[in-house]
């Protein structure tokens, strides 16, 4: 035989004994808390899933290779990660994806901006202005690769202490120290299946 009472609220003994302000607070704030999404494709969107590269600058000298060098390789990690197709373009026509270009001018590290877009407002042409003299290592170089890369494929930045741990990869605003994508920018930017003719 039982002999335990229940409580005034007629709630089991392994309730907690909460006032009832308390209670129905916490029940509104899980009700009224805003859904999560994952966070949006940028402004425009590449016209398919071919992205070309060139640069948009001589190459023949010692520091200008390293730059190029070193934003190949924050392009390839983007690329290799996604269901995008690397294609060299070493003429930097009007339907290159992604035209690096020296920008001197700029007091930050490199953005990125659409060249041309198609009817239905997908872009074929991004510009990717970069100041390499804003930059302070390999690492860095790679790492603005992959960020401004990043954006000509559709994904947006945030600060890489962002709640949700979207932005612990190349995506993150204060650089941090990553030259890849991590699994859910991946998974955003595979989730494009068809570009150029439908939105996503």
């Amino acid at each position: 035989m039982n002999d335990t009472k229940p409580n005034k609220s007629c709630r089991t003994r392994s309730s907690p004994d909460l006032p009832w302000s308390v209670a129905i607070a916490a029940i509104a704030l899980v009700l009224w808390a805003p859904a999560a999404r994952a966070d949006d494709f940028g402004a425009t969107l590449p016209d398919d899933l071919s992205h070309s590269v060139c640069f948009d600058f001589p190459l023949d000298s010692r520091p200008n290779f390293t730059v190029a060098y070193y934003l190949y390789w924050g392009y390839n990690n983007v690329i290799e990660a996604t269901n995008y197709t690397p294609a060299w373009d070493p003429t930097c026509t009007s339907e290159t994806d992604v035209v690096f270009r020296l920008d001197m001018n700029i007091r930050y590290a490199g953005y990125t901006t659409c060249r041309s877009a198609n009817p239905a407002g997908y872009c074929r042409s991004y510009l990717v202005g970069i100041n390499p003299y804003n930059t302070t290592s390999r690492h860095d170089m790679i790492s603005l690769g992959c960020h401004e890369v990043g954006h000509t494929i559709g994904l947006s930045d945030g600060p890489s202490n962002e709640p949700h741990g979207w932005y612990t990869d190349c995506m993150a605003t204060d650089y941090t120290p990553s030259e890849t994508l991590n699994q859910h920018h991946i998974n955003h930017a595979n989730s494009r299946r068809l570009q150029g003719t439908a939105k996503p």
